[in-house]
């Protein structure tokens, strides 16, 4: 029994992103604070051509030299698979997630899925400390089917209780959840990591997966579907008539089955491959960032646990002002029509891919400067905030009626890059080198560019043909 809370001080609208916001908070927190927690708790034996391509010195006194006690020794590759293991599981939920809350309704999706995370959290240090890296990887390949079907089922969520003139901001306000999230991940995670220490690692998954669990209860029994599940009274009659008047527009659908969706119409549809190709390459570029940055600042230039979350944390920071400046921007840019609604979510979608591709290539240029690197970074990640007004709307754009399978079929094909990623860059940067993770870096530039051309060629941000799709059987 859903209980019927009335929100007086905010429309329901707003109540439902806050909810999905801070839910995402909470989720990318428990995805990727192993990233930090590995360089922690993991120190792989450095060869000699690791220690000659790096700037520690062997008599630096911090967490990363030689005195550092290491709970486990994992080499590169299987710190890249543990890594990598999220998104083997990722890439498998995100398209059937989608379709079940397209077809009957986000809410238990979302409940469900956050709260498997919160339960495989909770217990990866007594399965980490009792199988070693096997169960971790097996955890983690767990953690991203629950998360594949939690960040598809958003995109509905989206499509539901946000109209077009909203979606900018209230759009970008659910997503950025996501940097929010790598901010806590890195800041809030280094510091707890410090004051715990290493023999009481585990206690971090233990606070983030609780937190979890209580946030998946209170999302289940305070938020509906849509608006016309909602009790008498919860929402004003402004609210109301704006809703429906967003209903009216969209055309709402009839519920179809899962046979009766219009497959052919995603299938033939080049503006939602250009969606997912954009996708994939601000998906490399954002995992390369979270899961191999902080081994960079660790293994080369020699931070600590605590400074290396503060200098990421600021850089997320960063971004996140930037998504939410950008998501106010790309509305008033929409409401003014300035320039065409698909120009819009093409500029904001280049300077995403641009400027944080040279920013990871400068990175790899600063040598032993702390300082440089700080820079770059923080300027290149923060320029990827403009992604989330652009490519994290972009697919319901395209479809309203559809956009939890739009938005996860091409957010299922674009994170694959996060299943590739993590091997592929232990791979070429095994003693992680300065030379090696300028290879990286290189490799990253030409991937977002390319990515980046194939989107401004077939982009668009109008509906599409397949939105209006009903099956025969219930066509007039």
């Amino acid at each position: 029994m859903v209980f019927k809370v009335h929100q007086k001080c905010m429309p329901q609208r707003v109540f439902v992103c806050m909810m999905a916001f801070i839910g995402l908070t909470l989720m990318f927190m428990m995805r990727f604070s192993l990233s930090l927690t590995l360089t922690f708790i993991a120190l792989p034996k450095k060869s000699k051509k690791a220690i000659e391509g790096s700037c520690i010195k062997p008599s630096t006194k911090n967490e990363t030299s030689s005195d550092r006690v290491v709970i486990f020794e994992w080499d590169e590759g299987i710190q890249g698979q543990l890594l990598g293991g999220f998104f083997y599981g990722y890439v498998l939920t995100q398209l059937p997630a989608g379709v079940i809350s397209d077809l009957f309704g986000p809410r238990r999706v979302v409940f469900w899925s956050g709260f498997l995370t919160s339960i495989a959290t909770i217990i990866v240090g007594p399965v980490t400390n009792t199988l070693d890296w096997f169960g971790l990887f097996i955890l983690r390949i767990l953690t991203g089917l629950f998360q594949g079907a939690f960040y598809a089922s958003l995109h509905a969520v989206v499509a539901i209780w946000v109209p077009k003139t909203e979606r900018g901001r209230l759009g970008t306000f659910v997503f950025v959840g996501a940097h929010v999230g790598n901010f806590g991940s890195v800041t809030i995670t280094g510091f707890i990591l410090h004051g715990l220490g290493q023999q009481r690692w585990q206690w971090l998954f233990f606070l983030y997966g609780g937190c979890g669990f209580v946030w998946s209860l209170l999302f289940f029994f305070m938020t509906y579907d849509n608006y016309t599940l909602c009790p008498d009274g919860l929402l004003k009659d402004d609210e109301k008539s704006k809703m429906d008047e967003y209903y009216s527009t969209t055309q709402k659908k009839e519920k179809v089955s899962f046979f009766d969706m219009p497959w052919k119409g995603f299938a033939t549809n080049l503006p939602t491959y250009a969606l997912a190709v954009g996708l994939w390459g601000h998906c490399w570029g954002l995992f390369v960032m979270i899961n191999n940055i902080p081994k960079f600042m660790a293994s080369v230039l020699g931070f600590d646990v605590k400074s290396n979350g503060m200098y990421l944390g600021g850089a997320y920071l960063f971004m996140t002002i930037i998504a939410f400046a950008s998501g106010a921007a790309s509305d008033w840019i929409e409401k003014k029509k300035i320039i065409s609604l698909t120009w819009n979510r093409v500029v904001f979608t280049t300077i995403a891919s641009v400027l944080p591709s040279l920013g990871l290539l400068a990175v790899s240029y600063c040598e032993c400067d702390g300082t440089c690197a700080f820079v770059c970074l923080i300027a290149g990640m923060g320029c990827m905030g403009t992604f989330y007004p652009s490519l994290k709307v972009n697919g319901i754009d395209l479809s309203t009626n559809y956009g939890g399978t739009v938005g996860s079929t091409s957010h299922w094909l674009g994170t694959t890059a996060g299943a590739v990623g993590p091997p592929l860059v232990a791979t070429l940067a095994p003693d992680s080198t300065i030379p090696q993770y300028r290879v990286v870096m290189w490799l990253s530039f030409i991937l977002m560019s390319a990515t980046n051309i194939f989107y401004i060629l077939f982009a668009s941000a109008n509906v599409q043909k397949f939105n209006y799709y009903q099956p025969k059987k219930t066509r007039a």
